[in-house]
């Protein structure tokens, strides 16, 4: 989460455009969950926004309350990296309101 063509009202999906492809609108704060699995053990998921860490997990549940305040575009990245030191990382451009 968050979910492309998603319109997000106070941490609840408010509306799914079903036709169209856009960014997530976020309007207050969300939930941002990562879903992560290996083959091995996960040693640690790191979220970003802009480029700065918010949230560093080394169990599950991963998921980071993103409650501050802007506008504009933003850049969440998850980064997972497992015991064998293999990493891969998943972003997501979203308009913040709020």
């Amino acid at each position: 989460q968050p979910k492309v063509s998603t319109i997000y009202l106070r941490g609840q999906e408010f509306f799914t455009f079903q036709r169209i492809n856009i960014i997530p609108i976020i309007i207050g704060w969300l939930n941002i969950s990562v879903a992560a699995s290996d083959d091995t053990e996960i040693k640690q998921v790191e979220i970003f926004v802009n480029n700065v860490s918010k949230a560093v997990f080394k169990d599950e549940p991963y998921l980071w309350k993103w409650n501050e305040t802007g506008f504009g575009k933003h850049i969440i990245k998850a980064e997972v990296c497992d015991l064998a030191g293999n990493s891969d990382a998943f972003d997501i451009t979203v308009l913040k309101i709020l």
